[in-house]
């Protein structure tokens, strides 16, 4: 079931890189080799915000994951990659607060990717 909800997450995350100058996003923070942690950090400003996170919740958040992965990022850059994404996201936060919300309901993984797919 994990895998299904993979897709979902993943749809959302995808959606979000077509959103923004999702290249230059990665070689701001110089990892532009890094597939992963640049899409973990995408994700956790959608999720974050899906969930009602304030910025600086987003920030600790992604810090602490990137420490994790061996990275240090200063701050203030991730505060000004962090600054617009809010409405430059607006479609995939919405999509990821409606995921949330059918997966605490009990829908499964295919109902909730058809939902979002409409939303993005």
């Amino acid at each position: 079931m994990r895998q299904a909800e993979d897709i979902v997450w993943g749809t959302i995350t995808e959606s979000g890189k077509r959103r923004f100058d999702y290249a230059g996003f990665k070689s701001s923070l110089g990892l532009s080799g890094d597939e992963r942690t640049a899409e973990y950090i995408l994700f956790q400003i959608i999720e974050g915000f899906a969930e009602k996170r304030s910025v600086e919740e987003v920030l600790s958040k992604i810090r602490g994951g990137l420490l994790l992965f061996g990275y240090s990022v200063a701050e203030d850059e991730l505060g000004r990659l962090l600054a617009d994404k809010q409405k430059v996201l607006k479609k995939e936060i919405h999509a990821a607060e409606e995921a949330l919300a059918g997966f605490s309901q009990g829908k499964g993984a295919p109902a909730v990717l058809a939902d979002i797919r409409q939303l993005l």
